[in-house]
């Protein structure tokens, strides 16, 4: 019996990476491929990221909140923009085939 795996991650469509810093993109993504780093608070971030600074990581956050790709909670949890996530962005994907 073949088994089949498949592996991938969630990225931004080419023509929307020009709308956001690279490092914003790179948290975006983290927030986007990782479940953790989904609805977290700016300190949560920070641990999960620690060579980043908190203060990069504000202003990262305030970008993504800014440009519409991540909401703040009330409660000061970020959450990415399902919304608008699933117009721009895509899967990529890699199969691998092992018998």
């Amino acid at each position: 019996m073949q088994k089949i795996i498949s592996h991938g991650f969630i990225a931004l469509k080419p023509e929307k990476i020009s709308e956001l810093s690279l490092e914003a993109y790179g948290v975006l993504s983290m927030m986007v491929n990782d479940p953790q780093c989904d609805f977290i608070t700016l300190q949560e971030l920070c641990e999960l990221s620690p060579k980043d600074s908190k203060s990069i990581l504000k202003s990262i956050l305030e970008e993504l909140v800014n440009k519409n790709w991540v909401f703040e909670t009330v409660d000061n949890k970020f959450m990415v923009n399902k919304e608008k996530m699933i117009m721009n962005m895509t899967y990529v994907s890699a199969t691998i085939n092992r018998g």
